[in-house]
C-alpha cells in the first residue's frame, strides 16, 4: 500500500496523468504523441452599443478590475472599455446592464 501512495505522489508531483505531459516536439499535448498544442482562447470583450447605453454606470461598478469608464461624447454619457489587454471576459458589465448595451465578442486579429 505504501508503494501505491509512493506512485501517486509522484504522478502528482510531475503533472502526469493531468493532461500535462509533454511531447519534445510539440509542447504541452496533453500526452498525445504528434499532437499539436491547442491555442489559447481570447476572453470575450465588452461591446458598447452606444445607441441603447443610458450612461447609468451600473456597467462601470460591476467591472472588478475597473477597465470600464463613462466617457462623454455629443452631450452624451456612455460606457468606454479602457485596457482591454487586461479584461478578463467575465461579462459582469453586460448582466448589469438593464438597457442590453453590452454585447461579449470575441476579438477578430
Amino acid at each position: 500500500m505504501v508503494m501505491v501512495r509512493q506512485w501517486a505522489a509522484s504522478r502528482a508531483q510531475s503533472g502526469v496523468g493531468r493532461g500535462m505531459e509533454t511531447d519534445d516536439n510539440q509542447g504541452q499535448t496533453g500526452g498525445i504523441a504528434g499532437a499539436q498544442p491547442t491555442p489559447a482562447r481570447r476572453p470575450r470583450l465588452p461591446m458598447v452599443d452606444t445607441r441603447r447605453c443610458t450612461g447609468c454606470g451600473r456597467c462601470v461598478g460591476a467591472c472588478a478590475p475597473q477597465l470600464l469608464s463613462l466617457d462623454v461624447q455629443h452631450w452624451k454619457k456612455h460606457a468606454v472599455l479602457q485596457g482591454a489587454e487586461r479584461c478578463t471576459g467575465c461579462s459582469l458589465c453586460a448582466l448589469r446592464c438593464p438597457f442590453d448595451a453590452i454585447r461579449m465578442v470575441r476579438p477578430t486579429g
